[in-house]
């Protein structure tokens, strides 16, 4: 499966990482990290996104433990992208 950015998954089994649904942020293949952020409930805390080996997702995902996620983002926040320095 392709990993795409915006895309919402429910990321569980990977070390360092809470079992959550989550929302990828970037994708840099050249180093192998995919970075994501927490989706919850409660808006009121800030999180900061977590960067997590690609490889170690797709191995989550082809054991069945990680699963593409039907959440819809809202319309503001569809076109934000994550600047990093």
């Amino acid at each position: 499966m392709n990993l795409e950015i915006n895309s919402i998954w429910d990321i569980t089994g990977i070390d360092g990482t809470k079992d959550s649904r989550c929302r990828i942020l970037a994708l840099y293949y050249e180093v192998n990290i995919c970075v994501i952020y927490e989706i919850t409930e409660d808006i009121q805390k800030i999180r900061m996104p977590k960067s997590i080996f690609i490889s170690d997702f797709h191995e989550s995902i082809l054991a069945h433990k990680s699963k593409l996620s039907n959440f819809d983002i809202p319309a503001g926040l569809t076109n934000m992208k994550a600047k990093y320095h």
